[in-house]
């Protein structure tokens, strides 16, 4: 046996090239990771991209957005009636007669209300004691009329000479 000192180069390896293995480790770790980011990155965006076009294609969107329009267009255009009817028994009070109403501002404020709901406000008969409004409703296209009696409701038919609904 021989008594020779041991080189410490052969039990310890030389820190430069040590560190130079690691880094060259940690490096391939790293580019491993990012690659796997970029991938279930792409992987997500292309999911997203893929659900917009669909979505777009089919119009989920707005199939739902119209039925939930078409439901809601004839009840808010029931509900503006509905107002020309208390709007013309204050102009009643203020004038006791409905003559000039058409005239009235607050009148033209839901005959234009009526109109952005998509319908059409037709007044008719105006006189001392008389008027008839009416309108197709935007999407059943059924008559919906108001009068100086109190009727509010729906109808199958009007003439130009009527001064009431019914």
């Amino acid at each position: 046996m021989s008594n020779k000192p041991l080189n410490p180069k052969e039990i310890y390896p030389d820190p430069a090239q040590r560190s130079e293995i690691m880094f060259q480790e940690q490096k391939e770790v790293s580019r491993k990771g990012t690659i796997t980011s970029i991938v279930i990155f792409l992987i997500i965006l292309l999911v997203i991209v893929l659900g917009i076009f669909l979505i777009y294609k089919y119009n989920t969107i707005q199939i739902a957005k119209e039925a939930i329009t078409n439901q809601v267009s004839d009840s808010k255009v029931q509900n503006d009636l509905a107002r020309v009817k208390t709007v013309s028994g204050y102009y009643y009070r203020s004038y006791k007669s409905f003559e000039g109403m058409d005239e009235d501002m607050d009148y033209k404020k839901v005959a234009q209300e009526i109109s952005n709901d998509g319908s059409e406000l037709h007044l008719q008969g105006l006189g001392e004691k008389t008027f008839v409004a009416y309108l197709t409703l935007p999407q059943s296209k059924k008559l919906y009329c108001t009068d100086a009696n109190g009727f509010l409701g729906e109808i199958t038919t009007i003439s130009p000479t009527q001064t009431t609904c019914k």
